[in-house]
């Protein structure tokens, strides 16, 4: 059963962008690595530039493998959930633990809890970024602030007149 030429992949979607996905991470944790090693090195007052290229080196490397592990799953199971996320934290934890002679079972287990986490608080913070955009409850409203349902339809209201008000070109009166 041949697929046509034209026919995507069904995980197409999701992997679409992996390459920059994954650059964006390394670069950013790389630079991020350089910042703490030359903080770090003027605060010991050593050498500034070792400690730059060891940081950016070390960090980069476990974004690397995260990153990597993270895609390599995303594209594997089709969907983008956090258990990418922990997967890959549990390929760089063990990578960190490994370096440092610790047992790579506990940095898998440390730094797989971890990527899920920060997965999960990352996607609650963007959707509720994305909601307030939408008129859409936020996260503070639906959990923490707990309005009614006619608090937040009277405050969308509001908004909206607000909104067209400022749309509306003022009028001369002749």
């Amino acid at each position: 059963m041949a697929s046509s030429p034209s026919s995507s992949p069904p995980n197409a979607v999701v992997t679409e962008g992996f390459e920059k996905r994954i650059l964006w991470k390394t670069a950013s944790a790389g630079t991020a690595g350089a910042a703490l090693g030359a903080f770090l090195a003027l605060g010991k007052k050593t050498k500034v530039l070792p400690a730059s290229l060891t940081g950016a080196a070390s960090l980069g490397m476990l974004s690397l493998a995260f990153t990597g592990a993270q895609e390599y799953t995303r594209a594997l199971t089709s969907s983008d959930t956090p258990i990418n996320a922990a997967v890959g934290g549990a390929a760089s934890g063990a990578l960190l633990f490994a370096s440092y002679g610790s047992r790579p079972v506990y940095g898998a287990a440390i730094m797989a809890a971890l990527g899920c986490s920060a997965d999960i608080l990352f996607r609650v913070l963007s959707s509720s970024a994305q909601s307030t955009q939408e008129d859409k409850p936020s996260f503070w409203d639906k959990i923490v602030r707990k309005t009614t349902d006619e608090e937040r339809e009277a405050f969308l209201q509001d908004r909206r007149r607000r909104i067209l008000r400022e749309d509306v070109p003022e009028q001369n009166a002749d």
